[in-house]
């Protein structure tokens, strides 16, 4: 999956609010390029404006470990 931000203005007319993401396949190819709704004019979305992943990982709240966990309750059953 590719995430990218939609641009806010189209670059050949400037309308704001109509750009929109659009796919055609070329060949063997998916081609991604961003199209303009007021002047039906297309182009290409590069590689570079892809938005970088920000969600991470939570840290693990637990007070033990799982191995230390499943002695404890291994310990309790005898």
């Amino acid at each position: 999956m590719i995430r990218r931000a939609v641009p806010e203005q189209c670059i050949f007319c400037g309308t704001a609010g109509q750009v929109a993401a659009s796919a055609r396949t070329v060949g063997g190819a998916v081609v991604i390029c961003w199209r303009c709704a007021a002047c039906n004019r297309d182009w290409p979305a590069p590689l570079d404006e892809a938005v970088q992943e920000r969600r991470t990982a939570g840290q693990d709240r637990r007070r033990h470990s799982r191995t230390d966990r499943r002695g404890r309750s291994k310990s309790t059953e005898k």
